[in-house]
């Protein structure tokens, strides 16, 4: 109602529940002759910087850039492949940055990053003296992006079509989506690897409970409703299902799209060497959002 407008559009205190609210409405009323002081007030600067909700949801027609965030360690041949991929997308002028975070990779490779920083302005590379895992890993990248779309993609993501960054724009403009990516997965219950996996070449579209780490895409701005990568996971695994929990808590859906003409990505295998901890942080991970999300599965 028009009384309260104020507290839930234009306010500074972010108010998650009536969020949710308004995420899948097709239209707002602004009421304009209770409003007229505020809006007549706005500018492009205040649009961008005060994390009002009614400025998150229209900042998007302002600047819509994507930012590039992935994470290195070793495999010199394969992540060059990788990276040599996506200069020629770094043209488009909706790409903000590149930002490559090392967790403390060989000689050979760190020697081959420093130069791959020169091919272009907008690349930025961290360096770190030791594996600080994935999660941690991501955590800083997250903090370092500055564009509106944080684009998190895995070192062995050769990308095979640019247009991969104008799909991801179209859809990111539909505040209803919380996570994106090409590779998902339902839960079938909260055990141990009771999941379905949707198949990587299946060209179909869905809404789906999680979308696998290699590629999670978001908007930043959901960094302002409490959203982001739980540190408990630290070396890695579970933390991107436990990123997809909280898109689906705050009221979004998770979208896997067919990335057959985009991305060519191999599954690699090392995992197995990590049951122990998997099985560990999955625990955690029930225990943390069971009766909390995904209410129709036990």
């Amino acid at each position: 109602m028009w009384y309260s407008i104020h507290d839930i559009l234009f306010s500074n205190q972010i108010k998650n529940n009536e969020y949710k609210k308004i995420l899948h409405n097709h239209c707002i009323h602004l009421w304009d002759t209770y409003t007229s002081e505020y809006l007549t007030t706005l500018t492009e600067e205040k649009i961008l910087l005060e994390n009002t909700l009614y400025n998150q949801l229209a900042r998007k027609f302002i600047s819509n850039k994507i930012s590039i965030v992935m994470l290195t360690y070793n495999r010199y041949e394969k992540t060059i492949e990788c990276l040599e991929s996506y200069l020629k997308a770094l043209e488009k002028e909706g790409i903000q940055e590149l930002i490559l975070f090392d967790n403390g990779s060989n000689e050979n490779l760190c020697h081959y990053l420093k130069e791959f920083e020169k091919k272009h302005h907008k690349i930025k590379i961290i360096f770190h003296h030791e594996n600080i895992g994935v999660c941690n890993g991501r955590i800083k990248l997250f903090q370092e992006a500055r564009g509106d779309i944080i684009c998190s993609l895995d070192s062995d993501a050769k990308l095979k079509d640019s247009h991969f960054f104008d799909k991801i724009q179209d859809i990111m403009y539909d505040e209803k989506y919380g996570i994106i990516g090409i590779s998902g997965a339902n839960l079938k219950s909260w055990n141990f690897g009771d999941q379905e996996d949707i198949a990587n070449d299946d060209n179909k579209d869905y809404y789906c409970d999680h979308i696998a780490g290699c590629c999670q895409i978001f908007r930043k701005e959901l960094m302002n409703y409490g959203f982001g990568l739980d540190p408990y996971y630290g070396f890695f695994w579970c933390e991107d299902t436990d990123l997809s929990m909280q898109a689906l808590q705050l009221g979004k859906v998770n979208f896997r799209f067919s990335g057959t003409n985009y991305i060519e990505h191999q599954w690699g295998g090392g995992g197995a060497a990590y049951h122990d901890l998997f099985k560990k942080n999955w625990e955690y991970l029930k225990n943390k959002w069971k009766d909390k999300v995904l209410h129709h599965i036990s």
